[in-house]
């Protein structure tokens, strides 16, 4: 790089950095729209909140529970961090099909 162009090129580097300082991504995971869930929730609610899961798991519940077991869905989010993921589980009616069989058990939301 010729010395001339020094100063043409830091200039560009902080006008690139400058725009760069401005960008910010939104979470979903706000607390207002954590403050919105709740035990029986849809799988249609929870997905207009916060949009389609990274992975979806699917397994059976509660095998060891006098009520018997229990098909249940497991949605994860990952976060800003990519080895943490927020974490939805629900308990699926098999005789109801889509989102709306699904009904929201319990949730874990990690937070920095």
């Amino acid at each position: 790089m010729n010395l001339k162009n020094i100063p043409k090129f830091l200039f560009v580097l902080l006008i690139f950095l400058t725009g760069c300082a401005g960008i910010t991504t939104v979470s979903p995971f706000n607390q207002e729209n954590i403050d919105r869930i709740y035990v029986g929730m849809s799988a249609n609610s929870v997905r207009q909140i916060f949009g389609a899961p990274n992975e979806v798991r699917t397994a059976t519940c509660g095998s060891n529970t006098s009520s018997g077991s229990w098909v249940c869905e497991t949605w994860k989010y990952q976060t800003e961090n990519r080895f943490i993921f927020n974490d939805f589980v629900f308990s699926v009616d098999t005789n109801e099909p889509g989102l709306n069989g699904k009904k929201l058990n319990n949730w874990t939301v990690r937070r920095r």
